[in-house]
Parts: structure tokens; sequence; C-alpha cells
């Protein structure tokens, strides 16, 4: 039972590479892993490669290392041999032992990254190639380093021991077997190949989430294109029937005898279609526009009398009624234009190909261009309503001065016509709107799809986790056998060393001196192991400190600079909100500004309103007065026209108390708003005297404070309807007024002559009756404007809505990035945690391999030791063999010479 120094040696040099093991281990399992995953992506790669003309770089596991690669006979090739080509392509697979049972021959070429120089004559190589002709792809490949095509795939190609390659950096592959190429083919292939020869050394593997992200872009681009060419069409078509439609008013105002030029619309129409569409309608170039019209005027059996207009207004006017619907499209195209932008950052948002900061500017430069917006339209709806009311004075004028019934109509119903022109453009426009409108939800619904995919890989990740979790639990489980097994291995070993105690004491009474030097070998043996085992405990002890203190270290550290950012961003959004509040009560104190201006001019429209209704009632009530002195004289013979006068007269009386009613409303209206802007004040003034108040409750008011706004601005405009329509009341009451005026003068004439100029009365009052036709006319034409006016204001008003909503939806979908990305971090935590989980359960296997590996030397010395114990027990029963064969010859000589000696005594004693 004694070790020698070489066995000492050898226990200590397994220890240490034991020792030594777990990381050579770890960094063998990460290579497999890498080949793994490289196999996997060369097998869709070869599948992608078949649909792409060019070719793409080789992906190696190793480019450092020697790979095999088979080479194929390069043998010249038609362009008749098609099949055989493309079996040959179809054949070029990786070697496989298993799979494959021919008996090739490999070679090993180490590839290399290529040099500067062999990339320009790569370059040179191309560009002859390009110039030559297509016979050229049918001769030899050549065997230089220019024309070798890396595989697509990442298996290294079968390569026969026919040609040997002169170059040991570059590997010789047949060139693809297809049709006739043309040039432009054949560079692209040339510049993937000098690609594929540069980053041989460093190959990319896209892994499954990128690829699908890049396929989810690819299908989001394809249907915005498709989008975008749907409404290009449906904008051609538009400009082509608008322009046809123009023509064919041109066609009918040149039979009327009028013309209009139509070449300014010409450069603005660059559409191919509408072009067709003219060449197909050919009209006929118009005349010059007439300086003045003929107006003509005919009466019972008088001279004919011709009255002329200024060019120059009538050009105005139609300049004017142009540029209404021109600014109205450029404000749209604005519109949509924005609304493209908004699009392409939501497409943005779904990809993640954009960071936090820029899509909060790029929020907020919409917010200021939609204030901006809301500016234009103000401008542009102040000067639409200037340019109507200077139409309108144009065109008064235009009666005064021209009197032909016939020409009035014809631009009555020339407006009519221009009226039904803009409905027709309202329409589209809403149109236009309802299809934005339709756009922005497919794209709100294509972001919660892309939520709702991300919620989905989520979960999948979270099921593998828990599978990960049960993987982890099981090898614990494994673990706690293995510690069991090793107990009752050690009580095993305890057992055997009390049996060779018991053996030890029966050789200790023959051999003293060589049980002696064993307990010492074996006392310092103990004292050797114990010592080693205590300094590599101390070695992992101190390892694992430092481990640990590393990145604990790590980790404050990056924990710090998060938590330095985030007070950062806190601080910036703190001063940003402060800037804001006190932008909203500068601006707030500006709104209540222009409210109070505002409300001193309605207060002096009021007045002037109820100064004018005092002088109504004045005049009615000398009117009435007039009429009864009137009916008074003459009772006799105005009986039926009495009574038809006092009727109106009633009528009048009772539209007067209603409109004193609502002008009470109104007042009572007014009075309420004074309050309700009094009491906003009040709310500012005591939000500035208390500026410690929280965030919160400043948000609330300030929200309340703004829909109070909306309802006063709501009320304010109903009110303004009910001052409108009180207006077009009282001009109809004035109307009345007049005519009642005029009509006892006309009876008072009619009575004093009743015998002469009894035709130029009638005429005269046919006129009359005309004109008020056309007054009333008229004023259904400005009942209408006032219409479209309000009309046009609701839709504003929608549209602001309409905003007000998308700004709301960018902050939820602002909401949506932010949980996306916490989940996106969690997921990150996750997947480190089962990482290290992997690595502790590599650990964990290598350890127990270790202890197995020791369980079995143990095993293997105890057997020797138990050799040794039964070789020295055959020894020991040598010896008592030896000794009892020895003490058997002492008794047997004893006896002979105690025998002898007895005889001798005898012989003594006789003699």
């Amino acid at each position: 039972m004694s070790f020698s120094r070489a066995k000492i040696t050898r226990f200590n040099d397994q220890d240490t590479s034991i020792s030594k093991q777990p990381s050579h281990s770890g960094n063998m399992n990460k290579t497999l892993g890498k080949s793994q995953k490289t196999e996997k992506w060369a097998s869709s790669s070869t599948r992608s490669a078949a649909t792409k003309s060019s070719s793409k770089p080789r992906s190696l596991s190793q480019p450092s290392s020697n790979t095999i690669i088979n080479k194929q006979s390069q043998r010249p090739y038609s362009g008749g041999d098609e099949k055989t080509r493309q079996n040959k392509t179809k054949h070029a697979k990786p070697p496989v032992s298993d799979k494959y049972g021919e008996e090739e021959e490999y070679e090993t070429v180490n590839i290399e990254k290529p040099s500067s120089e062999q990339i320009y004559k790569i370059e040179e190589n191309t560009d002859d190639e390009i110039n030559s002709d297509d016979k050229d792809l049918s001769s030899e490949p050549r065997t230089n380093g220019t024309t070798c095509k890396a595989s697509s795939s990442g298996i290294p190609l079968r390569i026969k021991q026919q040609q040997n390659s002169p170059r040991p950096n570059v590997v010789n592959t047949p060139r693809k077997a297809s049709p006739r190429v043309s040039s432009k083919s054949n560079v692209t292939s040339i510049r993937s190949n000098e690609n594929s020869a540069v980053k041989l050394e460093s190959p990319k593997i896209i892994s499954p989430a990128a690829r699908r992200n890049l396929e989810m872009q690819y299908q989001l681009k394809k249907k915005r294109m498709d989008q975008l060419k749907k409404e290009i069409t449906d904008r051609h078509k538009l400009l082509t029937d608008s322009y046809q439609a123009l023509i064919q008013l041109n066609k009918k105002l040149e039979e009327a005898g009028k013309s209009y030029p139509l070449d300014e619309l010409k450069p603005n129409i660059t559409v191919v279609s509408i072009e067709e569409s003219k060449s197909d309608n050919e009209p006929a170039p118009p005349p010059p526009p007439q300086s003045a019209s003929a107006m003509e005027m005919s009466g019972g059996g008088e001279d004919v009398q011709k009255a002329k207009i200024d060019p120059n207004t009538v050009h105005n006017m139609k300049e004017t009624i142009k540029q209404i619907p021109i600014t109205l499209l450029d404000m749209c195209r604005n519109l949509i234009s924005k609304r493209l932008a908004v699009v392409n950052i939501l497409d943005k948002v779904s990809t993640n190909s954009i960071e936090q900061d820029e899509l909060q500017q790029n929020i907020q430069d919409i917010k200021e261009e939609n204030a901006s917006l809301e500016k234009t339209l103000d401008d542009i709806f102040d000067e639409q309503e200037k340019n109507v009311m200077d139409l309108v004075e144009k065109w008064q004028s235009l009666l005064m001065n021209s009197g032909d019934y016939s020409s009035f109509m014809e631009n009555i119903e020339n407006m009519k016509e221009t009226i039904e022109q803009k409905e027709q453009q309202i329409l589209k426009q809403t149109a236009e709107t309802e299809d934005l409108r339709r756009l922005k939800e497919e794209a709100i619904i294509n972001s919660e799809k892309v939520v709702s995919d991300l919620k989905d890989k989520i979960k999948s990740l979270e099921h593998e986790l828990n599978v990960e979790k049960s993987s982890v639990q099981e090898t614990k489980d494994k673990a706690n056998l293995y510690d069991q097994r090793m107990k009752l291995l050690k009580t095993r070993i305890k057992e055997m060393e009390g049996k060779q105690k018991e053996t030890e004491s029966k050789c200790i009474e023959l051999q003293k001196a060589h049980r002696h030097a064993q307990d010492q070998l074996r006392a310092n043996e103990h004292r050797w192991i114990k010592e080693k085992e205590e300094l590599l405990s101390k070695h992992k002890h101190d390892r694992q400190m430092l481990d640990k203190l590393t990145k604990d270290r790590s980790y404050f550290e990056t924990r710090m600079k998060t938590l330095e950012e985030l007070v950062e961003d806190k601080e910036n959004k703190l001063h940003a909100a402060e800037e804001k509040m006190t932008n909203d009560v500068e601006e707030a104190r500006k709104q209540a500004l222009e409210e109070k201006s505002q409300r001193e001019s309605l207060q002096q429209k009021y007045d002037s309103v109820k100064d004018q209704l005092v002088e109504l009632e004045i005049k009615s009530k000398q009117a009435l007065d007039v009429i009864h002195s009137r009916n008074n004289s003459e009772p006799s013979e105005s009986g039926n026209e009495d009574a038809i006068s006092t009727e109106k007269e009633a009528e009048l009386y009772t539209e007067l108390l209603a409109t004193k009613v609502a002008l009470k409303a109104a007042e009572d209206q007014i009075q309420n708003y004074n309050r309700e802007k009094l009491r906003f004040i009040d709310s500012i003034q005591s939000f500035q005297g208390d500026p410690e108040k929280d965030q919160e409750y400043v948000a609330k008011t300030m929200i309340k404070n703004v829909e109070k706004i909306t309802e006063l601005e709501t009320r304010l405009t109903e009110s303004e309807q009910t001052i409108c329509n009180q207006k077009i009341e009282i001009s109809n009451l004035k109307a009345d007024i007049e005519n009642l005026q005029q009509y006892p003068i006309i009876n008072s004439f009619e009575l004093d002559k009743p015998t002469k100029d009894s035709d130029l009365k009638m005429m005269l009052h046919e006129g009359r009756i005309k004109l008020e036709q056309s007054l009333k006319k008229s004023l259904e034409y400005e009942h209408k404007l006032i219409r479209y006016e309000h009309d046009l204001n609701r839709q504003s008003k929608q549209i602001y809505e309409m905003e007000n909503l998308l700004k709301v939806r960018d902050g939820l979908i602002s909401m949506m990035k932010a949980k996306k990305d916490e989940l996106q971090m969690e997921n990150d935590s996750l997947n480190k945690y089962a990482n290290e989980i992997r690595d502790l359960l590599l650990q964990a296997k290598e350890e127990a391999r270790n202890r197995t590996e020791l369980v079995q030397e143990l095993s293997t010395n105890l057997d020797s030791r138990g050799r040794i114990c039964q070789q020295l027990e055959k020894k020991v029963r040598e010896l008592e063999g030896s000794l009892s064969a020895t003490n058997e010859k002492t008794l047997q000589t004893a006896r002979i010479n105690w025998s002898n000696g007895k005889r001798i005594a005898i012989n003594q004693s006789t003699v």
C-alpha cells in the first residue's frame, strides 16, 4: 500500500486538467451552436439563391480555419446543352459522408482576404466581360481568381482533383448554367462576385427576427405602392374629366357667342391621359374674347338702346371666381402631403426604424404645422369672404349700369353654373377627405395588427422561457441524484478503507517497519491532498468573487448611466412642461383680450342693430299714421287695399315683436358669456397667485377651460347665426316698408291722373314687379351664400375636431411604443437570464462529468489497492507457511539433538 511520486504528479496533472476543462468545453459548445446555426441558415440561403439573379456572398461558419471544397470539372459548354448544365447545377450539393456513398477526393483550400491588386484585376476582368459578346458565355471558365463565384449558400462545394487551382486564396467554381445572358445581368453577377470575394472573411448570418422584419417592411412598402398607384390613377381620371368638362363648356360658350382661352390650363395638365383625350376631342381654337358684350333692350314699339359694360370688371370677376377653388385645391394638396408624412412616420414606428427623440421631434413639427395650417385656413377664409363681397358689389354695379334683362338672366344662369361647379368641387373635396380618413384608419389598423403580432411573439417567448425553466429544474434534479450517488460511493469508499485497515492490522505483526513507512506516506498524502483542495477552493472562491465584483461593477455603472439619463430626461420634460404652461397662460390671456374685443364689437353691433330697429319702428309708425289718415280721407274708394295693407302691417308688427324677443335672448346670452369670461379670468388670476399647485390639477383646469371656450365659441357661432338671420329679416322688412311707402304714392298719382299715360304706368309697374322679383332672387342668393359659408365653417370645425382626434391617436401610439420598448427591455432581460441559466447548466454538466471521472479514477484506485491487498495476503500466507516449516524443522532438529544428548548421556552413564 504505497504511492509513488509519479502517481502523485499524475493526480496533480489530472486536477489541473479538470479545472481547465470547463472553459474549453464552453468554447466547444459555443462553436457547435454557431455551426448548427450556420447549417440551418445555409439551407435557407440555398433556397433564396434559386429565385434571385445575383449570387449572394458565401456564409462560412469559420472563415479563418481550413475549409474542404470539392472542385467540379471545368469543361466548356455550349448554349444548346442546357439540360446537362442544369443537372450539374442541381447536383452541386455539399459533401455528406452519411448520405452520399460516392468515392470522391477532397482538397483543403485556404480562403484568405483578397488584396487590393486582386480586386483591381477583378474589376478589369469584369469590364472586359461586359464589353465582350454573348458568345463568350459558352467558352471555358477562367482558372484565375477573377471568375470565381462564391456559392449562394454557406456550404462548401465539392472539388474534383482533375484541375488544381493556381492560387490558394480563391476557389474556382463553374459558371451558372443559363441561356443567353444580357450585359446588365452579367454586370450585376460580377459585382455580386466582387462583394462575395471581399466578404468571405466576415460572413453575416441574418437572424429569423430580422428576416421577418424585412419581409414585413417589404409587404408594407408594396401595399403603400399599390395605394399610391390607385390614387394617381384616380387623380388622372379626375383631371381628364375636369378638362373634358371645360372643353364642353367652351363649346357651348362658342355657340352662345362667347369663348374663353384654355391655353393657360395646358402647362398645369402634364398627364398623358389628358393629352390623349385632347388629341381625341381636338376642339377648335377659341376666338379671342370680346371687348364688351352688346346689351339689347326691347320695348313696345320703341327704338333699340345699347348699353356698354367695362371688360376689366368682368375679367377681374372671372379671375376671382377661378382663384377661389385654386386656393382650396392647394390647401388640400398641402394636407395630403402632410398626411403622407404622417403615414411614413407610422410605417417607421411599425418597423421600429425610428428613435423616440426623432418621433417626438416629428410630432412637435406636426403640431406646429397644424397651427400654421389653422392660421392659413383663417386667412384663406377671410380672403374668400372679401372676394365674394367684391364679386357681389361688382355684380350689383353691373346690374345698375346695364338695363338689359336678358343679359342679366344669362349672368344669373352663369352664376348658377359656377355655383353648381363649386358644389361639385366641394363634394369631391369631401370625398377626398373621406378617403384620407379611411387611409388613416387603415394605417392605424395596420399598426394595431403589428402590436398584436408583437404580443403573440412575446407570449411565445414566455412559453419558451417556461420550457427552459422546466428543463433547468430537471437538470437540478439530475444534479441532486448525482450528489446522492456520490455520497453512496463515499460510504462504500469508507467501508473499503475500514476493510483495508483490518487487513493492515493483521499485517502489523509481520511487517512493522513496512507499516510505519506506509503510515508516514499516507499521512503525507492526506496532508498534501488537503492542502491542494484548500488551495483549489480558495482559488475558485477568489475567481468567483472577482467575477461577481466585475459583474456588479458593470451593472452599477450601467444603472448609474441609465439613472443619469432618466434624470436629465425628467428635467428636460419638466422645463418643457413649465414653458408650455407659461405659453398656455399667455395664449389664454391673449384669447381673453381677443374675446373682450369681440365682445365689445358685438356690443357695438348690437347697439347699432337696436338703433336701426328703433328707427324702423318710428318709420313704421309714421307709415301707419299716413295710411290711417288716407283711409279716413278716402274710405269708399280703397276699401280692399286698406284691408290688405292693415294685414301686412299686422304681420310686420308681429315680426318686429319676434325680432325684439330674439334680441333679448341674444342679450341674455351675451351677459352669460361675460359672466363665464369673468369666471375664467378669475381662475387664471388664482392660477397666477398659486404657482405651487400640482401639475395634474393645472392640466385638468386647463382642459376644463378649453372645453368652456369651445362651448362659448359654439354659442358665439349660434349668436352670429341668429344675428345674420335677424339681419336678413330686417332687410326683408326694409324692402317691405319701402314697398308700402311707395304704394300709396303710386295710388295717389293714379287717382290724380287716371287718364294720362296709362301705358307708361303699366310698364313702370311691370318693371317694378320685375325689379322686386330680381331683388328677391338676389336675397335668395345671399341666403344661399350665407348657408354655404355656414357649411364651410362647420366643415372647418369638423376638420379641427379630426385633427384633435389625430393628436389623441398620436399620443396613444406613443404610449404603445413606450409599452413596446418596456416589453423589449423585459424580453432582453429574460434572454440574459436564460443565457445565464444555460451557462450554469453547462457548468453543472461539466462538474458532473468531472465528478464521474473522479469516481471512476477512485474506483480504479480501489481495485488496484484490493489487488495489492490480495498480493500481500498471499505473501503473508507464504510467510506463515515458511514459518511453520522452519518451526517444524527446528523442532525436528531439537528432537534429534535431544535424542542424541540422551544417547550420549546413557553412553556416559554406562561408561
